[in-house]
């Protein structure tokens, strides 16, 4: 398996991708950005801009779509090099500019950007997200965007996290807060 551009961009775009998924945030477009020159990204259904006002409501959401794309990239690197090191992923300073913008919004310390960078990563690990992490990352390199259709396609089965889990992860932030930092 190679790490080439190519494929980590790819993995990176993928990962946010499922986590949109994941976090019920319906995805528009997937694009690697060669053909169109407005580089990498995914777009959600909507445009969900950082302010005061989505972070209230997505803003645990959001910070998981953040940091999701470093997580499948380590994914990717873990499966070439079961013993390099999460420092060898490179390329998510913009990220994580926006995990700090998300968690500033949200009132919380930059602190607890590990926390749901951790987060992040234990939901790309699952088999069922990181079997979608890899289709969605194989069709990128084939075809260089996807479509919100071609993307629904390759989520067929997959569920999402419900409200449960939402409150349950705010909740273990808390505590994860107050063992660390209190």
């Amino acid at each position: 398996m190679m790490r080439d551009e190519l494929t980590i961009r790819s993995y990176h775009e993928a990962g946010h991708a499922v986590a949109h998924w994941l976090s019920n945030i319906d995805v528009e477009f997937i694009a690697l950005g060669k053909s169109d020159g407005k580089g990498a990204r995914v777009e959600s259904a909507g445009g969900l801009a950082i302010n005061e006002h989505t972070a209230k409501i997505f803003g645990q959401r959001m910070l998981i779509i953040a940091w999701a794309g470093w997580a499948a990239d380590l994914g990717h690197l873990k499966s070439v090099d079961p013993h390099a090191s999460p420092y060898d992923v490179k390329g998510w300073g913009s990220d994580r500019e926006k995990a700090c913008a998300i968690l500033s919004r949200m009132g919380l310390k930059t602190k607890s950007e590990g926390f749901y960078q951790e987060e992040a990563r234990q939901l790309m690990q699952k088999p069922d997200a990181w079997e979608r992490v890899v289709a969605v990352a194989e069709a990128l390199m084939s075809h260089d965007s996807l479509s919100r259709f071609e993307f629904g396609g390759l989520m067929e089965g997959l569920g999402r996290l419900s409200s449960t889990y939402w409150s349950d992860l705010k909740k273990r932030h808390d505590s994860w807060w107050a063992e660390n930092f209190a």
